[in-house]
């Protein structure tokens, strides 16, 4: 059963692109408009960056390296998930853009401008620090980052919204939203308490006990249901209202997607355990490292069968 929403995904501080006569909620588009908006407002003379993303091994590097890959129409396994497709026609073709597309992004002179110092050996933690910090604009984010600024009440809150993903890049590109998470709540199988435990989780569901939650997390907790939405605790936020209704696109958008690998699929153990085990940026690291990025991708794909068939998938 759903407990509550929290919000994330892709955030931006606005005055930063006005001040480059940028308009983000309607000139960038896509990965490709992204970039050169992000280029033109940087100001690192300044120590203030866009780009607020790594590549590196880390659960976030993770994230983009993966999110970059299906919203440009890759895929890593079939609707089954069974099949390894990774390097299958189209998914190799949108795949190796990507991966090229990212790595001219970190390595390319014509790009550095926008880069924060130490970008490209970022762990978990940083770009969430450097974002609070003021020193980027742009990020990928849990709202927990937001939800940080809130309750610290870190002047970057007023200037700080979200918005839904641009399309991914090239010819297969899409706007494929993952942002947060709606938080659950579970009852193990056989549990001999069971009666004491659904009885928490209807009082946890009551009306006075959400709308606290709503009131005490403010930038943090949003409903995971129809109601809630119109609530003063919800609706008369000054955070509440720079994320509420984009929020709300995410949770409905048609392409929405749970934020793993196996999407299209139904969640299947052996993406869990490539996921677990920092496959996207394994694999974006054998590019920065010199391996050509279709290379790359076989090697990845094979080393995919060899897990997926460990579980007792087919693989290929």
């Amino acid at each position: 059963m759903h407990h509550f929403s929290r919000a994330g995904g892709w955030w931006f501080r606005e005055g930063a692109f006005k001040a480059a006569g940028i308009d983000p909620r309607k000139d960038i588009p896509d990965m490709e408009k992204l970039r050169e908006a992000l280029l033109k407002a940087s100001q690192p003379e300044k120590e203030f960056w866009g780009w607020g993303m790594t590549g590196n091994r880390s659960g976030d590097g993770n994230t983009i390296i993966r999110d970059n890959i299906l919203a440009a129409g890759g895929q890593l396994n079939d609707e089954t998930g069974q099949l390894v497709v990774l390097n299958k026609p189209p998914f190799a073709e949108y795949t190796i853009g990507v991966l090229n597309f990212l790595k001219e992004t970190y390595t390319d002179a014509k790009w550095a401008k926008m880069l924060p110092t130490g970008v490209n050996s970022w762990t978990d933690p940083s770009n969430n620090e450097a974002y609070l910090a003021g020193k980027i604009f742009y990020t990928n984010n849990a709202g927990t980052m937001f939800a940080k600024a809130v309750f610290d009440n870190n002047p970057v809150k007023d200037d700080t919204y979200l918005t839904l993903p641009p399309k991914g890049f090239g010819p297969g590109g899409k706007v494929l939203p993952n942002g947060g998470a709606v938080k659950r709540w579970f009852v193990i199988k056989g549990a001999k308490n069971r009666e004491a435990a659904e009885q928490l989780i209807r009082y946890m569901h009551g009306a006075d006990v959400q709308k606290e939650m709503f009131r005490i997390s403010n930038g943090y907790v949003y409903p995971a249901y129809e109601w809630g939405w119109d609530e003063p605790e919800i609706k008369s936020s000054d955070a509440g209202s720079h994320v509420t209704d984009v929020w709300k696109q995410y949770l409905n958008h048609p392409t929405q997607y749970t934020g793993v690998g196996y999407y299209p699929a139904a969640p299947v153990p052996w993406v869990e355990s490539l996921e677990d085990s920092n496959f996207w940026t394994d694999m974006f690291g054998e590019v920065l490292g010199g391996k050509s990025a279709a290379d790359a991708v076989k090697s990845a794909h094979d080393r995919a069968v060899r897990v997926a068939k460990e579980f007792g998938f087919k693989g290929e």
